[in-house]
């Protein structure tokens, strides 16, 4: 209904959208966020990041003294029903599974399964809930812990992803319609991508992404504790030391890229690519610790982005050295996302 011309924040919009489909592909659970027009457990979760960034910049505030304060009251909260919300979803899918005898029959399936050659595809929530069936490896507050990890990280940094991307696509006509006529090619008649084939296809599409994401990283800094000493140039830092690492800086330094601040997805033609310090670009992070859900995300953008691309036009209302940014541990706009969609013509 916004895609007349008229000009919306498209970010709560995209929020909903991400936390459906991470609802119900790692959960297996239908929340239906986009047919609501408030979601406590997405405002929950703003407020618990706002609160953690403003206790980063005041170490002096202990946690004794923490908890009795406004914050610590609010921060209490909003912890309590993000929890809620997690092990409901835990208990109703478990219920679910024990009502329709889902576990024993994946147990029965599994040879047959491999047998026929079949990959055995069950949700990440259904994999840990069979795992703590079946060892006691797992139990609920570990399965409810992993959840929380899942359900925050696999909506709010993808739609900080896909927000970004459309802007600067509504700031970039010209690469915009690069992006158009690749996602047409690759669906011909269809309006959605629906397998993975089809978005492997899309090379331009992930370059854009890829650079978005150089430029407005889902996260912009990182926290490491140093296990052992570490000498950089003239200064030895010591163990124990917790190293703040800036990864918006970064992928905007002119060491590593010509021209930082500028929109360029070419940067990411392998040609381009050829020598650049593998660290110079992470945005979801590096090493052991790197984010486990990359590739799921990268599929996610760009069918959620294709889809769109291909049936609308897209005109970003501020340009990029005027929107203000807010970093509450996520890099998210300030003042939302404000965009105009025009319907495209149909094509036969």
């Amino acid at each position: 209904m916004k895609a007349n011309g008229e000009t919306f924040d498209i970010y709560p919009y995209i929020t909903k959208c991400a936390l459906d489909i991470i609802c119900e592909t790692a959960m297996g659970t239908s929340i239906n966020a986009m047919s609501s027009n408030r979601n406590q457990y997405v405002e929950s979760i703003y407020a618990i990041s706002e609160i953690i960034t403003w206790r980063f910049f005041r170490p002096y505030i202990t946690d004794f003294i923490f908890q009795f304060t406004p914050k610590g009251y609010a921060f209490q909260k909003h912890l309590k029903q993000v929890h809620n919300f997690t092990r409901k979803v835990v208990a109703e899918r478990k219920k679910h599974l024990k009502d329709n005898n889902l576990n024993n029959e994946s147990k029965a399936n599994k040879a047959n399964n491999k047998l026929l050659g079949k990959k055995e595809r069950m949700s990440f929530l259904d994999l840990l809930l069979n795992s703590s069936e079946s060892s006691d490896v797992l139990n609920d507050q570990d399965i409810a812990e992993e959840v929380d990890t899942f359900m925050f990280e696999g909506h709010d940094t993808t739609t900080a992803g896909m927000c970004w991307t459309l802007f600067l696509l509504g700031n970039n006509a010209d690469i915009q319609e690069k992006v158009y006529q690749e996602v047409r090619n690759v669906l011909q008649n269809k309006s959605t991508p629906s397998t993975i084939s089809e978005l492997h296809e899309m090379k331009y599409l992930e370059n854009v992404i890829k650079e978005s994401l150089r430029l407005y990283p889902s996260v912009p800094f990182i926290l490491r504790e140093l296990e052992q000493p570490v000498q950089i140039g003239e200064y030895k830092i010591p163990a124990g030391v917790q190293a703040v690492l800036s990864i918006y800086g970064i992928h905007r330094s002119r060491k590593y890229y010509t021209d930082p601040d500028n929109f360029d997805p070419d940067r990411f033609l392998p040609e381009n690519s050829k020598g650049r310090h593998p660290y110079a670009y992470i945005p979801f992070s590096a090493g052991p610790r790197n984010c486990i859900g990359q590739k799921f995300a990268m599929y996610e953008e760009k069918t959620v982005l294709a889809s769109i691309i291909n049936r609308y036009k897209i005109t970003a209302m501020e340009k990029p050295e005027n929107i203000m940014v807010t970093v509450d541990l996520i890099l998210r706009p300030l003042n939302g996302v404000i965009l105009k969609l025009e319907k495209r013509p149909k094509i036969n």
